[in-house]
């Protein structure tokens, strides 16, 4: 019996999370993001933007409808929220 990959969710996740994104906030993101956003995706990001490294994303597929919610930022730890 084959496997139909296209169909298999391990390989084709509706949405995945990732920390240490190391975006800075600026316009060179664009780039790294388009590297790394599969075709059929979007990318939400929050920067680290007062020290070197972390940030934190979701990568969700576009026929999602998400909208980023306005948050503080805390100083210990980075989030981000979507609905």
């Amino acid at each position: 019996m084959s496997k139909n990959v296209n169909n298999d969710v391990s390989m084709n996740p509706p949405i995945f999370a990732v920390t240490e994104t190391w975006l800075r906030g600026d316009d060179y993101d664009q780039y790294y993001i388009r590297d790394i956003c599969p075709d059929g995706y979007k990318f939400y990001h929050i920067p680290w933007l007062h020290f070197t490294g972390g940030g934190v994303g979701v990568v969700s597929k576009d026929s999602f409808s998400v909208e980023t919610i306005p948050f503080g930022h805390y100083g210990s730890f980075e989030s981000i929220e979507l609905t």
